[in-house]
């Protein structure tokens, strides 16, 4: 449970040029790369592990992204797109 504690009072780190849209929740250890884009009802939670978005991704309405507990980040590459209402 501490780790949990640690990760939600982790403020995410942002790139340059990042656009988050206003209805996007984003909480825990994520990085976020430069030049990207998180879409309208997007919800990234990194409270158990930490979440990476690559430089130039693009994330659209309505996309959960999570992860493993203790086990597992979700690691997004650059110049990806993650099309609308996807879960990873």
């Amino acid at each position: 449970m501490d780790n949990v504690k640690r990760r939600l009072l982790t403020i995410p780190k942002k790139g340059e040029r990042v656009f988050i849209a206003d209805t996007a929740k984003v909480f825990g250890e994520v990085y976020i790369g430069n030049d990207v884009s998180i879409w309208y009802n997007v919800v990234i939670r990194a409270d158990v592990e930490k979440v990476i978005i690559g430089n130039y991704s693009n994330i659209q309405d309505g996309s959960v992204i999570h992860v493993t507990k203790d086990k597992y980040p979700t690691i997004i590459g650059n110049y990806v797109t993650i099309g609308h209402s996807v879960t990873l």
